[in-house]
């Protein structure tokens, strides 16, 4: 029998009763519960009433829900049945608040309802529509559990509707719960109920799910874990676990040349689409990660960023990108140099830090995870833009004051207080040698090489506390297979377990698609190792990993024995296997570019008349280099073909063949492409330029069938997805090697497909902001992406408008650079100018040449008509300019001109 539990609490000074008409809940009751519940496509869902009462739905919860609401209805046909709650029909993304029609929830259920009930919520929500009895086991289970800890829970048949028929009675019903301890660990929720009982596959797009029959119900799996609690399991034998191992946990999506063209935003807002970027931060909340790295060259003030925030996750910056500051694209001109012109890189990090700040709090009490570093306009050391730099020492001194510097700005803008500094490249040599200094506060977070391997004085020096930043891919020839096995990913993260550095861990993972093992298995580690690896040793756990995700994918149905045969054998293809050197690691990309030098050289020999000998041992290299792929990846594509062929794998062999067969045949073509065109260079260096012909057309056909396997492997969404390869470039290398042929046999050349390599400024997926308003300059918004609202009159604070500009008269002799400029000869002419051009016409500039900042009464005036600024030796300049009343104007601006040696 159950004893009615009534309960009041405060929300906000007033007394709020949830035993309402809307929803009348009683107690616990003694039953046993079932070892296994059923949901059907009628079961209701309950929220909280504390979300209606104050507002509407937190953003994060809101649009998890709506998730959730999708995921349900690809499940069963039909929306949920919602009570306690509202689904605004709004755009929440662009709006931000609530607007339009609105949804009144449904009528109570009819006075015999009986079954379960789907309850969402934080625990404080759920404290309105649950008594205090009914929700005590969760409560158990959460108590003193850390920030994000959540799950699903059976609570046994005992909580009731109070019936409003005229007997009076009661009728039990089984609550079915989802929770968290916080806004996160809430989200977190509704991907446990979509995952581990609705039984969508979390990867979602990412690994091309089928679409499935409609579903009557879904049974519940579950275990006991107390008196009268089960927990829910996941109906694909995936792991669960209560809290996180590892704090944050990030994705870096970086050199996204696929995703930046496959999805490009038709309006030029962020490098690929908003709606991509929500498809992105959904991955990361259902493998439950909690940070982003939005992109390799944003804005701060993007909306991929505010979405970002509004999904609950929290936002970080990469080591090219200290806090926020879009080094990408900083303006030609303006001096960027912490050495020379300080007061410039201030100004940018005030203004960085406002904008992301801003952001933070309109989640509530979200963090921002501050990046700190100073490196140059790319993905390089600052010192290959300022050669003066020559020893270690002085390098590590300016990168430790530039950092002391960015702590100050955040601490004074009273941002979040959550730093990391980046160990990649450069910073690993100066950190294991003792040359940089880490302020206090400021988390270190070591590198791998880009391949999974860190280096070995950087692992000695690890610390608790610290952390990792880990690529499951890479610009430079890692960017369209799996390249790190689940086994190195284990021994990798294990040791900064063992350590306690698990503070942060941010992968790399590119464009993302092509790497869904690695994805799953690197986040359900850091989610759980413990469970993640269940005492096995890595290898041993690689296994079992793939096991377990390729049933995720493929069914129990499926042959799972040869698949995960097929899996293991591709991670012990040559170039990918663990190898005792880490410089031993070649990527696809790192092997097509050997071959596509070697057709290059092949051509300039065959077209010059020149012998080629001075190409054989590139070429005998270059051989030895491709029978790896040769001995393992050949075969395994054979084997992985006459699966695919069989058709056992059903409606998930395009899957099947846009991952693993597709990946194989890239290893095993290249591998052939490096064969083919290594014996045509010998062919030719020996006179046999009909051999010749033969082997750079077969390293054509080799990319020609690799190219046709792609096209094979492409559906859907993804269907020109490889058409978007521009940093590997393949399709590129197809002409390369056509072009040697041709070469060879004196066929005239054609016109060749471009070869986009590399990331900065010359790649149009990072230039999709140079459609300016018309009368505006680009970089005069720097360091925005859009004007800003409150300075559109005149704009001479807050943005780059106000910032002087240098210029060379004659660019033969004179170019500037981040410091100011060089120049040869005797002399340079300097020119300088605002930033925005129709500020220009109603201001002036000041510059001295003393290293004094300029006063509306010191200095030099410069305007339009001033002749230029003379430079003979090393000459300093310091410029600021002012408005039309004489008010200084922000930012200061020191340019170095120096003459270099004839």
């Amino acid at each position: 029998m159950c004893i009615r539990d009534r309960y009041q609490r405060r929300v906000r000074g007033r007394v709020v009763d949830p035993m309402r008409p809307l929803l009348r809940l009683v107690c616990l009751c003694a039953s046993a519960i079932s070892a296994e519940i059923t949901i059907t496509r009628d079961t209701p869902w309950v929220l909280g009433h504390t979300e209606i009462e104050l507002g509407g739905l937190a953003p994060s919860l809101e649009l998890a829900l709506r998730d959730l609401r999708t995921d349900w209805y690809s499940t069963f046909g039909l929306e949920p049945v919602t009570l306690g709650a509202y689904f605004p029909y709004t755009d929440y993304i662009s709006q931000g608040r609530h607007v339009g029609a609105l949804k009144p929830p449904p009528a109570v259920p009819a006075c015999n309802a009986t079954g379960t009930y789907v309850f969402l919520g934080n625990l404080q929500q759920l404290q309105d529509v649950m008594p205090v009895s009914a929700l005590q086991p969760v409560l158990e289970q959460l108590h003193g559990a850390p920030p994000e800890s959540h799950a699903c829970w059976v609570v046994e048949p005992s909580v009731s509707m109070v019936s409003t028929c005229t007997s009076g009675g009661w009728h039990a019903f089984t609550a079915l719960v989802c929770t968290g301890v916080d806004a996160l660990g809430t989200v977190f929720s509704a991907y446990e109920l979509s995952h581990a009982v609705l039984g969508v596959n979390p990867q979602g797009i990412w690994v091309e799910p089928p679409k499935l029959p409609v579903a009557t119900s879904k049974p519940v799996h579950t275990k006991p874990v107390g008196a009268g609690i089960q927990q829910v399991l996941p109906a694909d034998g995936g792991l669960v676990s209560l809290s996180p191992g590892f704090r944050y946990r990030g994705f870096f999506v970086n050199d996204e040349d696929m995703l930046g063209e496959m999805a490009r935003d038709p309006l030029g807002e962020s490098v690929f689409s908003v709606s991509m970027w929500d498809r992105v931060y959904q991955l990361i909340l259902r493998l439950k990660g909690n940070a982003v790295i939005v992109g390799t060259a944003g804005f701060p003030d993007e909306r991929s960023m505010e979405l970002a925030v509004r999904r609950g996750l929290y936002l970080a910056q990469h080591h090219v990108t200290p806090l926020g500051t879009n080094t990408f694209q900083w303006p030609t001109g303006v001096p960027y140099s912490f050495a020379h012109s300080r007061e410039t890189q201030e100004f940018v990090w005030d203004l960085a830090i406002e904008q992301q700040s801003g952001m933070s709090q309109g989640n509530g009490s979200h963090q921002h995870l501050w990046t700190v570093g100073y490196r140059g306009l790319n993905d390089y050391p600052f010192w290959y833009d300022e050669p003066e730099f020559v020893t270690d020492e002085a390098r590590g001194k300016l990168i430790s004051e530039a950092m002391e510097a960015q702590v100050s700005a955040v601490r004074r803008g009273n941002g979040s207080q959550v730093f990391f500094t980046y160990l990649w490249s450069e910073m690993t040599e100066l950190f294991v040698n003792g040359h940089l200094e880490i302020p206090n506060g400021v988390t270190v977070v070591h590198a791998d090489s880009g391949n999974g391997y860190v280096d070995p004085r950087s692992v000695n020096l690890t610390k608790a506390g610290h952390g990792l930043y880990f690529h499951l891919a890479v610009e430079g020839g890692k960017q369209l297979t799996e390249n790190v096995p689940p086994s190195r990913i284990y021994k990798t993260l294990e040791e900064y377990r063992r350590r306690n550095a698990t503070k942060i861990v941010v992968v790399n993972l590119s464009d993302i698609k092509p790497v869904p093992i690695g994805t799953r298995c690197i986040m359900e580690y850091l989610w759980d190792p413990i469970a993640a690896l269940n005492g096995s040793s890595p290898d041993q756990g690689q296994t079992n990993f793939l096991r377990r995700w390729l049933r995720a994918q493929y069914g129990d149905g499926a042959d799972l024995d040869s698949l995960e045969q097929l899996h293991s054998d591709y991670f012990k293809i040559g170039y990918i296997h663990d190898l005792e050197s880490v410089t031993a690691h070649y990527g696809e990309g790192d092997l097509l570019q050997g071959a596509r030098k070697l057709a290059e050289a092949v051509e300039g020999c065959a077209v010059s008349g020149k012998s080629a000998l001075s190409l054989v041992s590139e070429a005998q290299a270059l051989y030895q280099l491709a029978q790896p792929g040769l001995e393992s990846a050949v075969d395994l594509l054979a084997r992985a073909e006459s699966i695919a062929a069989s058709g056992v794998l059903g409606d998930r062999t395009g899957f099947f063949r846009s991952h693993l067969i597709t990946q194989t045949a890239i290893w095993a073509q290249t591998a052939n492409a490096m064969a083919a065109i290594s014996n045509a260079t010998l062919a030719l260096a020996k006179g046999d330029r009909e051999s010749a012909m033969e082997g750079a057309s077969q390293a054509a056909a080799a990319v020609d069938s690799l190219l046709a396997t792609e096209m094979e492997g492409q559906n859907g969404i993804w269907a020109s997805w490889h058409l978007n390869d521009w940093l590997d470039g393949y399709a590129s290398a197809l002409d390369s090697f056509r072009a040697a042929a041709h070469a060879i046999a004196g066929a005239p050349r054609f016109v060749q497909r471009p070869w986009r390599f590399g990331t900065g400024k010359w790649n149009s997926f990072f230039m999709y902001d140079v459609q300016r308003p018309a009368g505006r300059s680009h970089g005069e918004d720097f360091p925005f992406f859009s004007p800003r609202p409150e300075l559109t009159d005149y704009r001479t604070a807050g943005t780059f408008s106000a910032a002087v500009r240098f210029g060379c008269v004659d660019g033969s002799v004179c170019e500037v650079n981040v410091r100011g400029g060089n120049f040869s000869g005797g002399s340079a002419s300097v020119t300088m100018s605002l930033m925005s051009e129709a500020l220009g016409t109603k201001s002036t500039i000041r510059y001295c040449m003393d290293d004094t900042v300029p006063t509306a009464e010191t200095c030099i005036m410069y305007h339009a008509a001033s002749p230029p600024i003379v430079c003979q030796n090393e000459t300093h300049i310091t410029a600021r300019g002012f408005d039309g009343q004489n008010k200084p104007m922000d930012p200061v601006v020191r340019g170095v001109f120096t003459r270099t040696p004839s």
